[in-house]
């Protein structure tokens, strides 16, 4: 082979390894993952679980099966810590889901408990990936937490402060 079909060979492989790196990376900002290559949860320290939200009854549901009401609050105080920075700061979110939404859904107390765990997470993962440093992440948190859950099948549900009406579970991913 000459030195210039070697040359136009890896000139070749290096343009496909791009195309391919590429395209991963693509998929996976469309997917809303990090980067090809990157650790997953490089930038938050555990996971919270659905056994960390309590929800309790606030406003019992006493309209027909398929009438909107109701309303079930859980309160959290959660560590959020950056591994990459070492800062951490306590976040409390009371997250609230209708038990019957306005397009005539039931949501079960372990549905509630699987979304708001998994929104949780997946919040925590883009505001501290994102470079937020914890003292000041629970506003943006709470906020992507309630959209995440609403996204997921929960129309209706709301993230705020805890308020003290609902007992806390505490969560700290280092113990």
């Amino acid at each position: 082979m000459t030195p210039m079909a070697r040359k136009q060979r890896r000139g070749r492989s290096l343009v496909l390894v791009l195309l391919v790196t590429g395209a991963l990376f693509c998929a996976s900002r469309a997917e809303g993952l990090p980067p090809f290559g990157s650790p997953p949860f490089y930038f938050v320290a555990g996971e919270i679980t659905p056994d960390h939200f309590d929800f309790r009854e606030m406003i019992p549901h006493t309209g027909p099966e398929d009438e909107p009401g109701g309303w079930r609050e859980a309160c959290v105080y959660a560590r959020m810590r950056n591994i990459k920075t070492q800062q951490s700061a306590i976040c409390d979110f009371q997250p609230g889901v209708p038990i019957v939404t306005a397009k005539k859904n039931r949501i079960t107390v372990r549905d509630a408990k699987n979304i708001a765990a998994r929104a949780a997470n997946r919040a925590a993962r883009t505001i501290l990936g994102g470079g937020t440093p914890p003292g000041i992440a629970c506003v943006p948190f709470r906020e992507l937490m309630a959209k995440l859950m609403q996204d997921d099948g929960i129309p209706g549900a709301k993230v705020r402060r805890c308020d003290g009406k609902v007992p806390p579970i505490y969560f700290d991913p280092e113990r």
